[in-house]
């Protein structure tokens, strides 16, 4: 496809990889939901919390391109990347620049955040922004040092759901953090299937990731215990009365868990491992998605 035959938007859309921010979205609207059991949901900050998570994660994915190109790690046939450099739809620089825009953007809505809610916003909005663009940027990138699912774990998890409901709140609880953990382990599964998948085409390149530092069967039981230790978790806080028992909703995402870790199991090739990726990205959305329904459907039915 030639680069006149795709419009701007079409070029950019792909670039930040739109689909992908389904992975911001959700621990935004579990941080959502649980100020809505607090009876303290704020639609503005909300939103506003929304609109910056989106933005750092779209030019976390546009730093990503930027850099993964630089060192080879994205190469005309990867399955991971936006594709946009490979095929001359953008010039690196012009990728990096995109990163730059997103994160001004996201930070003039941190400070807004900041003015109106206090300085602790302040934390969560260098952290994201560190986090994002330490992931393949920077003198110690995280992704390329075996440290990419802890970046997606924390960025995906904790730090979002805990930014939202702090931009509500103004305040932090230790049951919301608690409750923010398994989405965060279905999250570091999502990128560890990425790595599975990369494997070795990472080892080429210098790339060290958990995938490729464990074996093939290593990186396999990985990805098992990441997925199931959430629903682990999850059931855990259920029994101590820290989240609802509605929110155990999310037991109807288990067979598309299963699922996941079947094909992980049976598949041998890139190609293969590409189903496993996609089949991850559905386990969060679907899992994330019954998580929040839960929370919220737990207030509906207390009142």
């Amino acid at each position: 496809m030639e680069k006149r035959q795709v419009s701007l938007f079409q070029v950019w859309f792909q670039a930040i990889r739109f689909p992908s921010l389904t992975a911001s979205l959700i621990p935004v609207m579990l941080g959502g939901a649980f100020a809505v059991m607090d009876r303290a949901f704020q639609t503005v900050p909300f939103l506003l919390a929304l609109l910056a998570s989106n933005l750092l994660h779209a030019g976390a994915n546009l730093f990503n391109d930027y850099f993964d190109s630089k060192t080879g790690a994205d190469a005309a046939d990867s399955l991971c990347a936006s594709g946009v450099i490979q095929k001359g739809w953008l010039t690196p620089q012009q990728v990096y620049q995109g990163g730059v825009v997103c994160f001004v953007l996201a930070s003039l809505l941190g400070a807004y955040l900041v003015t109106r809610v206090g300085s602790g916003m302040l934390w969560f909005g260098l952290i994201g922004l560190l986090v994002g663009y330490c992931y393949t940027g920077g003198p110690f990138p995280l992704a390329y040092r075996g440290l990419g699912e802890l970046a997606a774990f924390v960025g995906m998890g904790p730090l979002l759901v805990l930014a939202t409901y702090y931009a509500q709140m103004g305040m932090m609880r230790w049951t919301v953090f608690g409750g923010s953990i398994p989405i965060g382990l279905v999250a570091a599964a999502m990128l560890h299937a990425n790595n599975l998948r990369d494997r070795e085409h990472d080892r080429l390149v210098g790339k060290i990731t958990l995938a490729n530092l464990l074996s093939e069967k290593g990186a396999k039981q990985e990805l098992t215990v990441l997925v199931f230790a959430a629903y682990a978790i999850q059931i855990l806080l259920v029994s101590a009365g820290t989240l609802p028992k509605l929110s155990l909703i999310t037991l109807l995402s288990l067979p598309v868990a299963v699922q996941v870790i079947r094909k992980a199991w049976t598949s041998a090739t890139p190609l293969e491992m590409n189903l496993v990726v996609g089949l991850t990205v559905l386990l969060h959305l679907v899992y994330g998605t019954a998580y929040a329904l839960g929370l919220f459907g737990s207030v509906l039915f207390l009142q």
